[in-house]
């Protein structure tokens, strides 16, 4: 995992297992998406981040006798602290912004690789490329910098 309050209960366990804490590695998702003008974005990324999240959820009750959970609100998932459990946050904003959030909740921790979706559910491919394009060459950088 990339959650940063995950660090305390990993390294307690690698010394309560014999091992040196500094030897500790952590990499996991970061739900997000990253785009160089998010007022412009948000509408069409808020519409398929809720086809994908409902997709989800629909799926992870099928066949189970529970109810179909209510569609999300993609704009109170963006409010949320991205350590939070997926499929209940995701992290939107400018490289600058990203990069920022993702430092502050890994700081003090042995995270080495965030991984972020590429695209999202029925979204199109210009902007899944823009996507892709902005984290490969301005947020990359941020967070190899940190």
């Amino acid at each position: 995992t990339a959650n940063g309050e995950m660090w305390p209960h990993y390294r307690d366990a690698l010394i309560e297992g014999g091992h040196d804490p500094v030897t500790g590695r952590m990499a996991g998702g970061v739900q997000g998406f990253v785009t160089e003008d998010p007022e412009r974005d948000w509408a069409l990324v808020s519409k398929h981040l809720a086809y994908q999240v409902d997709s989800y959820r629909r799926h992870m009750v099928e066949g189970t006798g529970r109810p179909t959970p209510r569609p999300v609100d993609p704009e109170k998932m963006r409010q949320v602290d991205p350590n939070s459990p997926p499929l209940s946050s995701f992290l939107y904003g400018t490289p600058e912004e990203f990069a920022a959030t993702v430092i502050a909740s890994t700081a003090g921790t042995p995270v080495e690789t965030v991984f972020i979706w590429a695209s999202l559910g029925g979204a199109p491919e210009e902007l899944t490329a823009q996507h892709v394009h902005t984290i490969c060459t301005r947020l990359r950088p941020l967070l190899a910098d940190a």
